[in-house]
């Protein structure tokens, strides 16, 4: 076989053995917002027929170009090391990012709804272990995350990893220049103190009950850790775990 005809077989063999194209790729359509849609990608064990435990991802935010939302962790293979440790995995595009419908809301209503939706598509599945839902945000994934670890959901446990906590008092102490404050600002507009609130699961920490696993680092340099720490603190008075 001649070299570059060898060369072309092999990168073709290398790319069909990583694209990882196991992975579903769908979308799942939430009817009363205008038929909108909302991306998923998603995989379950090969062997056997559960019913398996189910973690379920959000995204942090990510710039322009590589808006890619939940294929993100199909590249990084987040979804194949979960399935390979015997769990449903399923990411979700928020809006604004990869395939799901626009525009992007800063951790809104809009955001929780997509994740919402996919939950409760799954959670009729015969396959998915209906004690055992568990739900995953990174960055701005952390603040929705945290939110809807205040609502009845079913969830078994929320992983919240570099999350803002209180946005109202991170608008307030934030330089302008700060990447997060200024996306506050470019999708909600400016001082919008009710609309951070809404967003915020400071002011509903009583509420959550599901036990949370807090990942933070000391040196970050957007949201704080002190804040991270605080939260923590704060679920666990109100009888939290």
């Amino acid at each position: 076989m001649p070299i570059r005809v060898l060369l072309v077989a092999l990168s073709l063999w290398s790319f069909t053995t990583s694209a990882r194209a196991a992975v579903i790729h769908e979308f799942i359509g939430t009817p009363d917002q205008n038929n909108s849609r909302v991306e998923i990608f998603w995989d379950k064990p090969s062997s056997g027929r559960g019913p398996w435990p189910v973690l379920f991802l959000i995204h942090p935010h990510q710039e322009w170009p590589n808006k890619i939302g939940a294929q993100a962790f199909v590249k990084n293979g987040t979804i194949e090391y979960w399935v390979s440790r015997g769990f449903i995995a399923v990411a979700v595009s928020q809006p604004g990012y990869g395939g799901s419908v626009g525009p992007a809301d800063f951790c809104g209503a809009r955001s929780r709804r997509a994740v919402v939706d996919a939950l409760n598509i799954f959670k009729n599945k015969t396959e998915v272990k209906k004690e055992a839902i568990f739900l995953y945000g990174g960055s701005r994934g952390a603040v929705i995350a945290s939110v809807l670890a205040s609502q009845e959901l079913g969830l078994s446990g929320v992983i919240l990893k570099s999350g803002l906590y209180d946005l109202v008092g991170a608008y307030e102490r934030l330089p302008w220049y700060n990447l997060i404050k200024l996306n506050m600002i470019w999708e909600l507009g400016w001082n919008k103190t009710s609309e951070l609130r809404e967003r915020s699961a400071w002011f509903v920490a009583d509420k959550i009950k599901v036990p949370l696993l807090i990942i933070h680092g000391e040196g970050d340099d957007r949201a704080s850790v002190e804040q991270a720490e605080a939260f923590g603190k704060l679920v666990v008075t109100a009888g939290g775990k």
